[in-house]
């Protein structure tokens, strides 16, 4: 199995197949080169122009398409400059980059807010750590009947043993028969 490797920005680890940096979102990929267009004079002239393959807005206005001298490719467009990855403080709302772990304005460390107490709070029961434990006892037993309780009407509803009883007698009485002996 490949081993993954570390990324170049932050020295996070990451997959050996991975495009980007999960951590710092930076782009581990080298992008393929782009094909060369064509030249101009390759390019087939028609005297109107294809409505299958011309853009409709050349159709439909054809006073607003750019020359064809004055087209740049989109290979050629600049890329906007990459913002650095960053987070926002808890106490004051101040946005700080990735790599400080402190907030610039206030101070307060990254994740301040984050509770490392680990809490359950249920409906009508509220935080399961904060009871005694024969409460959560009771919560608990509590839980088991509200369960089973539904599961045992449904199955007796559901059985299979109809107004005769279990068996076969009408009301639980035992049938009456008669014998002849001849």
């Amino acid at each position: 199995m490949p081993v993954g490797t570390t990324c170049p920005s932050c020295g996070a680890s990451v997959r050996y197949d991975a495009d980007w940096c999960t951590l710092c979102f930076t782009v581990l990929r080298v992008p393929e080169p782009a094909a060369a267009p064509e030249p101009a004079a390759a390019q087939p002239r028609h005297a109107a122009p294809d409505p299958l393959t011309a853009p409709l807005l050349d159709l439909v206005r054809p006073e607003l398409a750019a020359p064809a001298a004055l087209a740049v490719p989109a290979t050629q467009l600049a890329q906007p400059p990459r913002a650095e990855p960053t987070w926002p403080c808890t106490a004051c709302g101040t946005t700080n980059q990735l790599s400080a772990p402190l907030c610039g304005a206030c101070g307060t460390p990254f994740l301040a807010a984050a509770s490392s107490q680990v809490t359950l709070v249920l409906p009508l029961i509220g935080d399961l750590t904060s009871l005694s434990r024969g409460q959560r006892i009771a919560a608990a037993f509590g839980a088991v009947v509200l369960f089973l309780v539904p599961v045992a009407l449904v199955t007796m509803l559901m059985s299979s043993s109809g107004p005769e009883g279990p068996t076969g007698t009408q009301d639980g009485q035992p049938a009456v028969t008669e014998t002849v002996t001849p």
